[in-house]
């Protein structure tokens, strides 16, 4: 009895998935290529990036095992806004102050184990057979189920970077953030991302992690980004008495001289061929040309 088609090529397809894609737009090129069935093991957010495992032809039946597996993220969150869809997409509604590590330890602790969380009205869950990313589209408020789940492990990571992008003149707020924090146990790495104003401090991470403490007073020379209890912050590669921020876009350009530009050399065949001989007589491998 001949195999339907589309129970064949049969195996699991383990994509690295960029930003950008949504998990079914991936799911339907594998399809569109194979001409098998095809299905995934749980999805990705379209910004989100990783691992997206599919399942092809006969493999689809191993759905709900590879459901079940254990999940593992490492995130960036940006701690000072908050957005109608809970991600980076959505419209910024409320921005305030970061936590304190002391507040932000605290919320993690009723969010480790077994808990009951709400699933975002931006998602793709069916809501009276309706996806409520939809619904949520055009305005409608709906009731969203909760789901229970386990987490394992949840912490804060270690500071190991932080630098600065200069968004002048396109965006406001005018700069982002972004610290590095790596967790050597966990071998796991995070990076955090916040956007400040030109005119706006922010408070230092050296007093958490002392290893901050120069990276930040070099965002201070150079972009003029200012933090908060910082024990030293002062200039750390150009002068103290340097005028500006050399990585401010729009920092003035200085030329130490004026510009030069060269006319290309110009030969004729009969000189090219002399100088060519000259040379070769020079090198002691004389030839007639």
């Amino acid at each position: 009895m001949p195999i339907p088609k589309a129970l064949e090529p049969t195996g699991i397809v383990l994509v690295d998935k960029p930003a950008g894609p949504s998990s079914f737009q991936i799911v339907a090129r594998v399809r569109g290529r194979t001409g098998a069935k095809t299905g995934h093991a749980g999805t990705l957010d379209p910004f989100a990036t990783g691992l997206l495992v599919l399942l092809s032809g006969r493999a689809t039946s191993l759905q709900d095992r590879f459901m079940r597996l254990d999940k593992r993220y490492l995130t960036d969150v940006d701690l000072r806004s908050r957005t109608t869809t809970g991600d980076p997409e959505g419209d910024v509604v409320e921005e305030h102050e970061p936590p304190s590590r002391q507040e932000l330890e605290s919320a993690l602790e009723g969010l480790r184990g077994e808990v009951e969380l709400p699933i975002p009205a931006a998602s793709a869950v069916k809501i009276g057979g309706e996806r409520a990313y939809r619904l949520h589209r055009q305005g409608v408020v709906v009731e969203m189920p909760t789901r229970v789940m386990r987490v394992h492990g949840l912490e804060l990571v270690a500071f190991s970077d932080v630098t600065a992008v200069d968004f002048h003149p396109n965006r406001l707020p005018r700069f982002d953030l972004v610290y590095h924090l790596v967790s050597p146990h966990r071998r796991a790495r995070v990076r955090l991302k916040v956007r400040i104003n030109a005119q706006e401090a922010i408070e230092t991470l050296s007093t958490l992690y002392p290893g901050a403490g120069w990276p930040e007073r070099e965002l201070y020379d150079l972009f003029g980004i200012v933090f908060d209890g910082h024990a030293d912050m002062r200039r750390l590669m150009m002068p103290e008495d340097w005028e500006g921020h050399p990585l401010r876009k729009d920092y003035p350009v200085q030329l130490r001289k004026d510009a030069q530009t060269y006319m290309p050399l110009q030969v004729t065949e009969e000189e090219f061929k002399a100088n060519l001989e000259r040379d070769r007589f020079q090198r002691g491998s004389a030839k007639p040309l």
